[in-house]
């Protein structure tokens, strides 16, 4: 049965009408999903608010103190990878000159050798790191204060890496001389031997004229000292600026990770409703041209719905992207950190870029 004209605006008004109905209740599930996400991953979750929180006060500790000192952190700011690169190379280098001496202390594999070598590498630039950290904040302008307990650790941290340098020299020195098929216990008590009968430095420079044990010796001494000096200067002179520092990192990196991980649910929400609400939406479309092409022909005047624009009815989804964009731009504070006493020359001063 053919359609009549009213027929044909009815049944255009009517898809019309099915069309809505279908994008506002696909709208009404996607939009309960990005509500669910945000009370639970989002700003309005505890997680959120508690990180925000955290953040404002490392960022209000840390006014306080550049109130004091007024001046921006005097260390230098190196890649954590260079320090990786920098340990790679060092054990790298060591490894093949350990490797025969570990192979028979350890009696394994070249791989247990390696893996060893490795590890004693890492430890003595480790050690020489917190040495420099400790060393380069023994005066402490903020209290100005000596930090006594910052000295005598550096002291023994580096007493400790002379004592393992001083080890290692003298048994690759030993090994290099010794018959095949030396143990482990051998290399340790000639270690012993030598320290009790000649002194430990008398021993330490013996042990220098064998080739292996001189380089060995100086790949360590390097690297020690490269690590040390990284330490020194890559942290601030004052202990409690540097702690107000890393705080402020440490705070705006855990709150970066929450914004990232909401964010990638949010994206992830939309990717699924995305396709089926723009269908829906070029239906709509499709109709409600029809239907105004029907009423202006016979002089009917066009309704509110008749100019509906579908698309405007989403507003949670950009709101949720327009919330995460002011957030990112403003490091994650929803307002300004509550007043202090202390005077500032910008909100986040003294910061290293």
């Amino acid at each position: 049965m053919a359609y009549t004209p009213t027929d044909e605006l009815a049944h255009f008004e009517g898809a019309r009408a099915d069309a809505r109905s279908t994008y506002q209740n696909l709208l009404g599930e996607r939009d309960e999903k990005l509500n669910t996400a945000r009370t639970t991953h989002g700003p309005g979750s505890d997680r959120w608010n508690r990180a925000e929180e955290k953040l404002r006060t490392a960022e209000k500790n840390h006014r306080v103190i550049f109130g004091r000192l007024q001046r921006p952190s005097d260390g230098r700011q190196i890649s954590f990878w260079w320090f990786v690169f920098g340990a790679l190379l060092l054990a790298a280098l060591e490894a093949p000159i350990n490797k025969f001496m570990l192979d028979n202390i350890l009696r394994g594999s070249n791989f247990d050798s390696y893996v060893l070598s490795l590890f004693m590498t890492l430890i003595l630039l480790v050690l020489a790191h917190f040495a420099g950290h400790q060393a380069r904040q023994i005066h402490g302008q903020y209290q100005e204060t000596i930090y006594f307990s910052n000295i005598v650790i550096a002291c023994l941290v580096v007493i400790i890496l002379a004592m393992c340098v001083g080890a290692l020299t003298i048994g690759r020195a030993f090994y290099s001389t010794a018959p095949a098929g030396v143990s482990g216990q051998d290399i340790f008590s000639h270690i012993g031997r030598q320290v009790s009968t000649v002194g430990p430095w008398t021993a330490f420079v013996n042990a220098l004229y064998d080739k292996s044990a001189f380089f060995l010796a100086c790949l360590n001494t390097a690297g020690i000292t490269a690590a040390f000096l990284a330490a020194f200067v890559t942290n601030d002179s004052d202990k409690l600026y540097q702690s107000a520092l890393d705080g402020v990192d440490s705070t705006e990196s855990a709150l970066s990770r929450v914004r990232k991980r909401y964010e990638r649910m949010v994206a992830r929400i939309a990717r699924k409703y995305g396709p089926r609400l723009g269908n829906v939406a070029a239906a709509y479309g499709t109709h409600n041209a029809k239907v105004v092409e029907l009423k202006r022909n016979r002089g009917i005047a066009l309704s509110e719905d008749d100019n509906l624009d579908l698309t405007t009815l989403d507003r949670m989804l950009v709101e949720a992207r327009n919330e995460i964009g002011q957030r990112t731009r403003h490091g994650g504070s929803r307002g300004p950190a509550p007043e202090d006493d202390t005077q500032t020359v910008s909100p986040f001063p003294g910061r290293r870029s």
